[in-house]
């Protein structure tokens, strides 16, 4: 009686693991580990190239006051939205949503060190709904309010009205 791995040895090609495994407990053979292939499970590997990244960080940087969809980032690095997603958290080690999200948090705050301008008003120039989101958000990111923000780094010199 011969065994699996003499069997899967002396045939042309190599079978599937599963029908290997079924086929092995129908005819009772005693099945080898070593002879049995696995499925090899490689990790995903593609990001973006370079002019995908560039010009992903342009449409973003340009477009921090209003929302932009994924399928809008997508469409203009030519790629799927399920495809683009994984490239860009492979590329930019975070998802599109919480990237965004960062670079919007730095133009409040950069917004907030420049002018005197009120928080709603900051609120919409960094593609928030509103002034409470900014303040939620704004917290979580550096730990303390706009206002406290504001009032620790002095106020302003300049007032937009």
């Amino acid at each position: 009686m011969q065994n699996i791995s003499e069997i899967n040895a002396s045939s042309a090609h190599v079978l599937p693991r599963p029908l290997v495994i079924a086929w092995a407990h129908a005819t009772s053979l005693p099945v080898q580990p070593e002879s049995v292939p696995s499925r090899v499970r490689r990790p995903w590997k593609y990001r973006l190239r370079q002019w995908q990244k560039s010009k992903t960080l342009t449409l973003i940087e340009s477009n921090l006051h209003r929302q932009i969809t994924l399928s809008e980032l997508a469409l203009h690095c030519r790629l799927s939205v399920s495809h683009f997603g994984r490239a860009f958290k492979q590329s930019f080690g975070c998802a599109p949503y919480k990237f965004m999200l960062k670079m919007r948090m730095e133009r409040a705050r950069a917004l907030l060190l420049e002018n005197n301008a009120p928080l709603s008003q900051i609120a919409l120039q960094c593609g928030m709904c509103d002034q409470s989101h900014l303040n939620r958000t704004f917290r979580e990111t550096f730990g303390k309010s706009p206002g406290a923000f504001r009032r620790e780094n002095g106020e302003p010199k300049i007032v937009v009205v």
